[in-house]
């Protein structure tokens, strides 16, 4: 356009629609999916310098105490890579410890934070003690070889449940499709009661369970079935644990 001359404005119309789409085709052009490529290019910029500020904050109000540091790195990492979890372990001389961790909020309502640490801490701790005792029972004069048997069984056992434990985990946060098994709910129903007793504790909750006898087995997705009782207990073991006038007491039935 020479200087001083009056745009046409249907001109530059038409210059803006022939630079989105092609004439013939109607088709995006290069240049629109260019721009479209920096925006998102741009994007994902901001939303790495939010991340970056958000931990240099937790830094900042945070000097004594690094927890919040570990909390806010997992979160912002979890964000920046669309992830449905992360978790932030630090190397020691007895191994990795977990410091932080962090569920997308999808994941997180199928499977609540404290359960999923605690789930898993469970098992190992429990095999790494039935390990030790098993050591000290053949440290004994003589060893006492029963033990030592009862003990790495019992260990077996915990490291089975730490596989189980992870598949359904990895099941829940795949969100595969509803599966028809037969199912004993009383064997499913011990299984979440066992997971839940560190949250009952937590919260200064008894839990009872009163499992009726010779009930039928029935056809259901397991995985589904014992995340609706999961949600109930842990619901209830929370509701209660904020009661101080009145006994904190939850009672399990099948009938």
């Amino acid at each position: 356009m020479e200087p001083g001359a009056i745009p046409s404005p249907g001109r530059n119309v038409d210059r803006e629609v022939s630079a989105m789409k092609h004439p013939e085709t109607g088709e995006a052009s290069e240049a629109a999916h260019g721009n479209s490529d920096s925006q998102e290019e741009l994007a994902e910029v901001f939303r790495q310098r939010a991340a970056i500020s958000a931990v240099l904050r937790a830094i900042a109000n945070s000097p004594h105490d690094l927890q919040p540091i570990f909390d806010t790195i997992v979160d912002s990492a979890v964000h920046l890579c669309r992830a449905d979890w992360g978790a932030f372990r630090l190397s020691e001389e007895t191994g990795f410890r977990l410091v932080a961790s962090k569920l997308s909020p999808g994941v997180s309502e199928m499977y609540p934070r404290p359960l999923l640490e605690h789930e898993v801490n469970q098992p190992i701790a429990a095999a790494r003690n039935n390990v030790i005792a098993a050591l000290n029972f053949l440290h004994g004069n003589p060893p006492d070889l029963q033990e030592v048997r009862e003990a790495l069984t019992a260990a077996v056992k915990d490291a089975d449940r730490v596989g189980a434990i992870v598949g359904r985990m990895r099941a829940l946060m795949q969100k595969v499709s509803p599966r028809s098994d037969p199912v004993d709910m009383n064997e499913a129903l011990q299984e979440v009661i066992e997971l839940t007793r560190g949250e009952a504790l937590k919260n200064g909750v008894s839990v009872e369970s009163q499992l009726a006898k010779g009930l039928p087995i029935i056809a259901g997705d397991r995985v589904q079935l014992q995340q609706v009782v999961l949600n109930l207990i842990i619901n209830a073991l929370q509701a209660l644990g904020a009661a101080t006038e009145r006994t904190r007491q939850v009672i399990i039935t099948t009938r």
